[in-house]
């Protein structure tokens, strides 16, 4: 059930990896500028920064709880995942854009493994598989209608499309319940792991 099916007894639910402060920290000036055309731009607030690893969408409370139970029984043990926040871009191009990212490259295949292993717990679980290759980016907005980017935010991240950002490590994965609100989504941590 997609994420417009959602009914008020359904449970938004997905699996993400959450940035740490250190890497909130090296977007202040970018998630600053998104935030100065609010109207145009709905930002994504630095608290919430993650990378969604699977995305349940509603499920009803006795699936909601399994997930929970089979997350918290899940081994994962795998380590700390680094990463390097590097260049800005957009979805499907900044003249043209929809959704405002930050890249994100892994070390080693610590991401692309702990993906596989979530696939594999989800199926289980009765859920549909993702048929789209696992490319791994930070959200920091969505742009609203057409027109694409303003253009000082557009001239931002065309300076700033291969900088480095920050280099950090993924410590936590963690099962969230996504509340839709006005005023942006609300999550709430179900459950969460060490890696």
């Amino acid at each position: 059930m997609g994420p417009g099916h959602v009914m008020n007894n359904k449970h938004r639910l997905f699996i993400a990896l959450p940035f740490d402060e250190k890497a909130r920290a090296s977007l202040a000036d970018t998630a600053r500028l998104i935030g100065s055309f609010a109207g145009r731009i709905k930002g994504v607030s630095p608290d919430t920064y993650h990378i969604t690893v699977k995305f349940f969408g509603g499920v009803d409370r006795d699936l909601a709880d399994r997930v929970a139970r089979e997350f918290g029984a899940l081994d994962i043990g795998r380590g700390k995942i680094p990463y390097t926040i590097q260049g800005l871009g957009a979805f499907p191009s900044l003249s043209r854009a929809s959704v405002l990212w930050a890249g994100v490259i892994a070390q080693g295949d610590g991401l692309v493994s702990l993906f596989r292993l979530i696939e594999d717990f989800s199926a289980e679980l009765g859920f549909a598989r993702e048929t789209r290759a696992f490319r791994p980016h930070l959200t920091l907005g969505r742009v609203r209608g057409e027109g694409g980017a303003p253009g000082p935010l557009k001239e931002h991240f065309m300076s700033n499309r291969d900088r480095l950002f920050a280099e950090s490590a993924f410590s936590r994965l963690v099962l969230y319940e996504s509340e839709l609100r006005p005023e942006g989504p609300l999550y709430t941590e179900i459950s969460s792991k060490e890696l």
